[in-house]
């Protein structure tokens, strides 16, 4: 990733690409996996919105918040994330 603007959808995508490579035996960078790990949070946790609109915001919420808790992480934010589910 550069510093140009990020598209969460996409990396939600590219994080499950990441993660499946490591359990497939892969060798997977920990620091950009923990990165990648740690925008999604961002994202699930503050909920802000991005240009292509509540329907991928909320999607993709969902598909990262199921991302990290494969990862033992974010259990605290699934009634967030649930609330929005009529936006899906």
């Amino acid at each position: 990733w550069d510093n140009r603007e990020s598209w969460p959808y996409l990396s939600a995508w590219v994080t499950f690409a990441l993660l499946e490579g490591k359990k497939s035996g892969f060798a997977v960078d920990e620091a950009r996996l923990n990165r990648a790990l740690d925008y999604l949070e961002h994202f699930v946790r503050y909920g802000q919105r991005t240009r292509w609109g509540t329907y991928y915001d909320e999607t993709t919420r969902a598909f990262a918040l199921w991302l990290l808790s494969g990862e033992k992480r974010g259990a605290e934010m699934f009634d967030q994330v649930y609330a929005h589910r009529d936006e899906v």
